[in-house]
């Protein structure tokens, strides 16, 4: 009998309730990082798969294990918030809209509960998965720019082009914010592993991610933070020990990387510019350039994605400062003029928060935005792995001030693959079959 408990734990035999329970997290997973589902079918998939989802978990385990946890309360807290606002009248949405957005709510739940409830065989299935899955659409993408070599440059939005976004990740953000914050998830798997075939697997799944990034797809702010997250996870290298001896390194370090960014970045990305084929990332770093040089004044910098990204974010901080208690509410929003006439600017998801909810919003966003850096924390019991752990989430917090990060397609890489990585990367973790 004993030796048979010992089998079983060393095994970690695949439950069928947890069979059935991943059977909608594969399903959601696929919709939202395949553009050609998601541009062609219906939101009613992912609300669907997620409720049912929700139900189902409810069933084999509690209310308690599903909702009344510190993260999962806080993103009901959320979800009330935003219905409050409807109810009250600040929201233009209907309830249409909240209802839509459900899977938004319910994608950090799923990840939690997987987190805490799933063992490590069933852990590295949706993993298995995740990656299948997102690879399978960054090789497809990848493709078509070899077959298509002008497809990913500034063009206009012909039908044929439109056409072929859909078919593509072409125009995801959260695709390619996904893809710099798995480099780093990877590199903590590489830089924490003795295990050679590990080593060699992370750099084959890194090279096409980073060929895609820089070569393919290319945005200035996304290369601004793949850059900023390698130097972080360079100084964490040669993080010398003590407690004390760590925070004079890091201290020394940011003062250092801050004058060397004044002296450096300029010419650097100067030198990209001169010897870049892309049009695109030549334009997207011009536009770095401009900005800089200008020493944040906007108004006289040519208009392009990071300076719209600075006006849309003064646009929510403006509405903030009109009502900075509880906000001016959410609307209904589209892409072009209609994101200024909304008060809300859509692409600096820290400043639009406060914009929507205000004050109020922002207790309840830094609560949640707490509890995952908490839930981090949990999964490593070594420091080895959690200073890495520390360069990405100081990453994400960034992406949080240039981009929109609470959308399922990163919450579900925030919340679920970004947890079971940094515990396979930690060696001292020890699962039992609820963990």
């Amino acid at each position: 009998m004993i030796y048979t408990n010992v089998m079983q734990n060393k095994t970690e035999v695949i439950r069928l309730k947890m069979v059935v329970n991943m059977l909608p997290i594969i399903g959601v997973m696929l919709y939202y990082y395949t553009h050609y589902i998601e541009g062609t079918y219906s939101f009613f998939i992912p609300l669907s798969l997620t409720v049912v989802w929700l139900f189902q978990s409810v069933l084999i385990s509690s209310v308690n294990k599903v909702l009344l946890n510190n993260v999962s309360v806080w993103w009901m807290v959320y979800l009330f918030l935003s219905v409050l606002m409807w109810i009250i009248g600040y929201s233009s949405t209907n309830l249409n809209f909240i209802i839509s957005r459900l899977p938004f709510y319910l994608v950090p739940i799923m990840g939690y509960y997987v987190i805490k409830n799933y063992n490590k065989t069933e852990k590295t299935i949706i993993l298995t998965f995740f990656f299948v899955i997102f690879l399978v659409n960054l090789l497809y993408n990848i493709y078509l720019g070899f077959l298509l070599p002008e497809i990913f440059e500034e063009a206009a939005h012909t039908e044929e082009l439109m056409e072929l976004d859909v078919m593509m990740n072409k125009a995801t953000t959260g695709f390619i914010i996904v893809g710099y914050w798995l480099i780093g998830a990877l590199l903590i798997v590489l830089l924490n592993t003795d295990r050679k075939w590990r080593k060699l697997l992370c750099l084959l799944l890194i090279l096409p991610i980073g060929y895609y990034m820089l070569f393919q797809n290319t945005r200035g702010t996304a290369i601004l933070l793949l850059m900023v997250e390698l130097v972080g996870m360079f100084l964490a290298y040669f993080e010398p020990s003590g407690q004390a001896n760590r925070r004079l390194y890091y201290v020394f370090s940011v003062v250092t990387l801050v004058l060397l960014v004044f002296i450096v970045l300029v010419p650097l990305l100067d030198f990209l510019i001169t010897h870049s084929q892309s049009e695109r990332l030549i334009k997207r770093l011009s536009d770095l350039i401009d900005f800089s040089q200008s020493k944040g004044d906007i108004s006289n910098v040519d208009e392009g994605s990071f300076t719209a990204r600075i006006m849309l974010a003064q646009v929510s901080w403006n509405s903030f400062l009109s009502s900075p208690i509880i906000g001016i509410g959410d609307h209904t929003q589209a892409f072009g003029g209609d994101l200024i006439k909304s008060g809300i600017g859509n692409h600096s998801e820290f400043i639009d928060v406060l914009a929507r909810y205000g004050l109020v919003g922002a207790f309840v966003f830094w609560r949640i935005m707490k509890s995952y850096y908490q839930m981090l924390r949990s999964l490593t019991t070594n420091r080895k792995s959690l200073k890495y752990v520390n360069v990405v989430f100081v990453v994400i917090i960034l992406s949080g001030f240039l981009n929109g990060i609470f959308y399922p397609v990163m919450l579900l890489f925030l919340y679920l693959i970004f947890p079971i990585i940094i515990e396979i990367a930690d060696p001292k973790m020890s699962y039992t079959n609820g963990r």
